[in-house]
């Protein structure tokens, strides 16, 4: 039931987190860092929430579509809205969490096949993964490059933030 309840928010957490990875991508210095974005908030995400589902449905669980958005998930989701309304480098130091603490978690992984949660692990086992995580850390050094120190401490607390809202997300709890 942890585990079905962890799936369902986090499947209304990518859908919710698609339209700020895009609202991000329009903040982009570069035309390359905006369709890479694009990329991701269309094309991978969509693959995650195809994942979920599946394993909702092979654990017999609630749709998302019938399921409510817990504090935890929506305050965490606020939490990047507010990040990237403060501008490029502060959007990015709040996503990075997400996505690095995934790729760490993919690249210690080792699956075995009767691993009943294999399918939805094996999206950050993924070098497509891991090569986009990478990106997205090479991205926000550039524009850490190019910001003063106010934007720089704003980026710092929108990291560490999210960093909190991932390892509470897993717990099920918000953060306090």
């Amino acid at each position: 039931p942890r585990f079905a309840e962890y799936l369902v928010q986090d499947l209304l957490y990518l859908k919710a987190l698609e339209p700020l990875l895009l609202q991000l991508s329009r903040l982009a210095i570069s035309k390359e860092d905006e369709a890479f974005l694009r990329t991701i908030a269309k094309a991978t995400l969509v693959a995650e929430e195809l994942t979920r589902k599946e394993l909702l449905e092979q654990l017999n669980e609630v749709s998302s579509s019938d399921a409510t958005m817990l504090p935890y998930c929506s305050h965490y989701l606020s939490h990047l809205e507010a990040s990237i309304s403060s501008g490029w480098l502060g959007g990015l130091a709040a996503i990075l969490p997400c996505f690095s603490l995934y790729s760490l978690l993919g690249a210690r992984l080792v699956l075995a096949d009767e691993n009943p949660y294999a399918k939805w692990l094996a999206n950050y086992t993924d070098p497509l993964f891991a090569s986009q995580t990478a990106t997205l850390w090479q991205m926000a050094e550039a524009a850490y490059q190019l910001a003063d120190s106010g934007q720089r401490a704003e980026a710092a607390l929108a990291f560490t933030t999210s960093a909190k809202h991932e390892v509470m997300f897993f717990r099920g709890r918000d953060v306090e």
